[in-house]
């Protein structure tokens, strides 16, 4: 079992963990104690790339507090291989489409 934090911290090294779901093949993420498509709880452990396409993004002018020093940033929503999504802050120019690299930065998802 891997949780949200082993996940950044494996993020953090160029490691991109995900659990595959040994009955049904679904990869879930985030971390989960039963997979999301049938909730077998035989998962293992994976790496994936850490590389992905932007599907939609949005700049953000009112921040949570964690963020407010950032603003305005922008939040976007990438797809990695298999069809995972992941919600990370967009540190390059964003464009839809666009190939990124998935890491951490401070303990937050960012692409690059």
């Amino acid at each position: 079992m891997i949780t949200y934090n082993k996940f950044i911290k494996s993020l953090e090294k160029g490691d991109f963990l995900v659990l595959k779901c040994k009955k049904c093949g679904t990869l879930n993420l985030p971390p989960k104690v039963l997979c999301q498509e049938c909730f077998s709880s035989d998962l293992e452990l994976i790496k994936i790339k850490n590389e992905g396409k932007i599907l939609s993004y949005t700049t953000i002018h009112v921040p949570s507090t964690k963020f407010k020093d950032r603003a305005p940033y922008t939040s976007g929503v990438a797809e990695l291989e298999r069809g995972i999504k992941i919600t990370g802050i967009v540190l390059t120019e964003p464009e839809i489409g666009k190939k990124v690299r998935i890491e951490t930065e401070n303990g937050t998802i960012v692409f690059r």
